[in-house]
């Protein structure tokens, strides 16, 4: 029987209070595990800890005890059986009340990402995750969804290595990357309408990411009218072309690596 949620009143949890990481990614499926602190937000200690792993099409539950005594089940119960990509992978959990009729939800938070593989030697999250899926004579695409933006590969490609492609392949990296970051840049301005790097949100995270590249300068001041339209959006269009997109390819050489892969550094 599918539960039904109250979500009333319910408190946010700070993603940075939920830490999420592979165990071992040398075992397919992987098996997960978090560390959750929940002492900030006075719930009630009997409340439940839900973890929900999650990609675009695929879903699995696993209890995490109280709130008063928060646990994992077992290693093997953690295993991502049912996830279709982890790679695209999220999580989101829930506190839950189920002293009532229909469970009600007291706190949560959504578009958690995996850290790495133990937590001392965690990795920021990935702001761009890989899924694989039938794009016909696509290649590529970015798919948006509510935690953000994902870089389809057309799966039909598998075969032919284009996983490993798509991490290490200079040809590969340097021309679709710059693209990829120009087009999410855009969408965050001209579609999302968020202009500041404050906050917990995708776009909120995706601009503290190009203001902290070497080179880039501060995101220009957005300027509205008595409507609340920006008047400026040129300051930003011409901050992504003349600051953000050269610092990201400064930064990661893109240019001199297509070089080397096409020349064999003849000329260097």
């Amino acid at each position: 029987m599918i539960r039904k949620f109250n979500y009333t009143g319910r408190k946010k949890i700070p993603r940075s209070n939920v830490l999420v990481y592979f165990e071992d990614t040398t075992k397919v499926p992987h098996s997960f595990n978090a560390e959750i602190n929940l002492e900030s937000l006075k719930l009630p200690g009997n409340a439940e800890v839900w973890m929900e792993a999650y990609d675009t099409s695929s879903y699995m539950r696993f209890f995490f005890g109280q709130v008063a005594d928060i646990h994992p089940p077992a290693s093997d119960q953690r295993r991502l059986t049912d996830i279709h990509s982890t790679d695209a992978v999220r999580f989101r959990i829930k506190v839950i009340d189920n002293s009532e009729k229909h469970g009600r939800i007291l706190a949560w938070a959504n578009g958690i990402a995996t850290k790495g593989t133990q937590p001392e030697t965690s990795q920021k999250n990935p702001l761009l995750p890989v899924i694989y899926r039938d794009l016909e004579q696509e290649i590529w695409r970015l798919e948006y969804h509510p935690e953000g933006p994902f870089l389809a590969i057309n799966q039909q490609l598998l075969d032919f290595g284009i996983r490993e492609l798509v991490r290490t392949d200079n040809y590969f990296i340097s021309m679709v990357y710059p693209s990829v970051i120009r087009e999410i840049l855009l969408r965050i301005f001209l579609i999302e309408g968020v202009f500041e790097t404050e906050g917990d949100s995708w776009e909120n995270d995706w601009l503290k990411f190009a203001t902290q590249i070497p080179g880039t300068g501060d995101l220009p001041e957005p300027e509205e009218d008595n409507a609340g339209k920006i008047q400026n959006m040129d300051d930003f269009i011409e901050w992504i072309d003349n600051e953000a997109l050269p610092a990201f390819c400064k930064k990661f050489e893109f240019r001199d690596k297509f070089q080397q892969e096409l020349f064999g550094g003849i000329g260097e």
